[in-house]
């Protein structure tokens, strides 16, 4: 990593390292649409494969008061009842379900979810949809 006078780092490092949350890239190109809902872009975690982290800009940015379960859905109705875990430093995470969405979708580690938060509202749940976006077809929008 470049290293400049003391401690700071190269900007063009720094920028690349940030997390896209909202997929600009992917709605840009045109072969998806933005949600209107509450969104977020995400790839499985190396570690902690079982969890899905919920952006802290998200919850902020939206507004959203997380009930104690979430259903996860994938894109062919299939669901999975995911408990809200906040840790202790604001951090909150989906725990339960997300590792058997990924596996039964057969989603890669290159691979992007689109996380939409439907409107549905069930007596103390909330739906999360997930939409896959395979690695080869982003790989297809940049080029």
């Amino acid at each position: 990593m470049a290293q400049t006078s003391g401690s700071k780092r190269d900007a063009s490092v720094k920028k690349s390292n940030i997390p896209d949350y909202f997929g600009a890239d992917l709605f840009l190109s045109g072969r998806y649409i933005q949600p209107e809902n509450p969104y977020f872009v995400t790839k499985i975690r190396r570690t902690r494969v079982a969890s899905l982290y919920i952006p802290r800009e998200i919850i902020k940015d939206f507004n959203l008061e997380l009930p104690p379960t979430v259903t996860l859905r994938d894109m062919i109705g299939r669901e999975w009842i995911a408990n809200v875990i906040v840790w202790g430093d604001g951090r909150t995470w989906l725990s339960g379900g997300w590792r058997n969405l990924c596996n039964l979708n057969l989603v890669g580690k290159e691979d992007r979810c689109i996380c939409e938060f439907l409107p549905l509202q069930m007596e103390n749940n909330m739906v999360l949809q997930v939409t896959i976006v395979r690695e080869d077809d982003a790989m297809q929008m940049r080029n």
